[in-house]
């Protein structure tokens, strides 16, 4: 099957994995029709991963969408939930968009995937062991697309399908090699559209950092500088100017529990991460809890600080639709506002380096400011900003605010209603980047901002979402007796400051000469 090129793609696609099944539950390969169309439904927690997933569906689109499924039952009850969400009766169920079958593995540990994946790498077209091959899998689902290129045009279009089956097919729109599909991965019941989604080599953060001189510069850092932080609280590590990190900052302020920020500038804050989690990600937020234990992922972190101060937050997690509005927030604002704000700064070094190394520790500082060069333009490729892409994540931002602006339009106080949610907590502070906040001014101070960024932000003041999210900082974000945030940041230095800035500044010049191969 040929499927035309996605740019030129007549109908809008939402691709959603299941929401976390019973076989996921039970490490289980359920792969034959046999068994997946009767039995291996939703888990409690994949029925209300499906019920977000359609709220975030019904946030972001006007119109209700065409809805098409897998028959098999875990990916039929999701679709449903999705179909609830618009008042749609039923989803369309599609056996071409079932389940990979994996031979004499079904029915088997899920752990045999990876004998599976790795031979699929080596050539695309096996069927070793009973296995559906990669090749087969490609051409019955993209048979589905063109079948409704054909259909219909001009419609949104949701695909609730498996984690092989939308890999396999996203590659082949794409161009990606099919046999390297496990380099697109979806989460259960997560919202993607089709044309923002690209394939990107998975690194643990273990080979991240024994691969590159990222694990040198860690060791160095780790021997000059210690988190900042008090026993008995918790520990948040942070980019301290991140709006998912102002998200979850901005509720433990609401919390009232005592806490220490260990804030990292961009890149060596991957170091800081792996370390923190037990070289379980790269990425910031993550809550250090004071037994240890760490909590990774603003929604995530949401859930346990909801548990952990019912009567103050007793907000989170929220409703179902404040979820879906979050999980649309997080997926589509956060990271197109990022790519777009930082394709206006990146250019400006001294700009950037004013509140890349604030509330970092000295050797930070100085690395990050020796390794400027070579990180922005690394920042550049991970983060994908070129041009047609930055162009793409304005118009998303544009999008997310007209929606929030419609939502607002008959005169309610808050997105989903009467009641302050985290829809708009979490509105609030991804946006904050482009609306020159001011009580943000001690992470990211907006008085330099970039023309190009101050144009962009006085249109989105001027709508009612930017004005909402201005209101919702002016009434619901605490702050401290200047009006700005606090930080709650200790001193990260073991040694006496000028040592650190002689041995920083030798360290800085050494790791500039590791990353010169990059």
């Amino acid at each position: 099957a040929v499927v035309r090129a996605v740019s030129a793609l007549r109908n809008r696609y939402f691709v959603v994995r299941h929401g976390e099944s019973q076989a996921n539950v039970l490490s289980l390969i359920v792969s034959s029709p046999e068994n997946g169309t009767t039995q291996y439904g939703l888990s409690p927690k994949g029925a209300v991963q499906a019920q977000i997933a359609g709220a975030h569906l019904r946030a972001r689109l006007s119109d209700p969408p065409i809805v098409i499924a897998s028959d098999f039952k875990r990916t039929a009850e999701t679709a449903q939930a999705i179909c609830n969400a618009f008042g749609i009766a039923q989803p369309r169920l599609e056996p071409r968009l079932r389940e990979r079958f994996f031979g004499k593995f079904d029915m088997q540990s899920n752990t045999n995937y990876e004998t599976v994946w790795a031979k699929d790498r080596r050539n695309d077209a096996h069927t070793e062991d009973g296995v559906e091959s990669v090749q087969s899998v490609a051409q019955r689902a993209l048979a589905v697309i063109n079948d409704l290129e054909e259909e219909t045009h001009g419609r949104d279009i949701v695909l609730v399908a498996h984690g092989d089956t939308l890999a396999i097919l996203v590659s082949a729109i794409i161009g990606h090699p099919l046999g390297k599909h496990r380099m697109v991965d979806f989460a259960t019941a997560e919202v993607h559209e089709l044309t923002r989604i690209s394939a990107k080599p998975k690194f643990t953060p273990r080979q991240i950092l024994d691969n590159s001189p990222l694990g040198k510069i860690g060791a160095v850092v780790s021997a000059f500088s210690r988190p900042g932080t008090r026993p008995g609280q918790h520990r948040l590590v942070t980019i301290p100017f991140s709006h998912f990190c102002e998200k979850i900052r901005w509720a433990l302020d609401l919390s009232g529990l005592p806490y220490t920020e260990d804030c990292h500038p961009p890149a060596l804050h991957i170091i800081a991460g792996a370390q923190a989690s037990d070289m379980t990600t790269t990425t910031t937020p993550i809550l250090v809890c004071p037994d240890g234990k760490f909590v990774l992922d603003s929604t995530r972190i949401f859930e346990y600080l909801g548990e952990l101060e019912p009567t103050k937050l007793g907000f989170l997690p929220g409703t179902i639709e404040a979820r879906g509005w979050e999980d649309y927030f997080d997926m589509v604002l956060g990271p197109a506002l990022r790519v777009y704000c930082y394709d206006h700064l990146l250019d400006n070094k001294d700009l950037c380096l004013s509140f890349f190394n604030r509330f970092t520790s000295r050797v930070e500082a100085l690395i990050s400011t020796m390794l400027f060069g070579r990180t922005s333009g690394l920042m550049r490729k991970g983060l994908g900003i070129f041009p047609e892409n930055v162009a793409r994540c304005q118009q998303d931002v544009r999008d997310t605010f007209v929606r929030v602006s419609q939502a607002l339009a008959d005169g309610r106080p808050y997105i989903c209603g009467d009641t302050f949610s985290v829809a708009d907590l979490t509105f609030a502070a991804l946006a904050y980047p482009l609306l020159d906040v001011a009580c943000m001014s001690p992470v990211l101070p907006g008085a330099n901002m970039p023309a190009g960024l101050r144009a962009f932000s006085a249109e989105l003041l001027a709508t009612p979402a930017g004005r909402h999210a201005l209101k919702i900082y002016k009434n619901h974000r605490p702050v401290s007796a200047d009006g700005t945030i606090a930080m709650h940041v200790l001193p990260s230095n073991r040694i006496a400051p000028a040592v650190t800035v002689s041995l920083g500044a030798i360290v800085a010049v050494a790791a500039y000469n590791l990353v010169a191969h990059i």
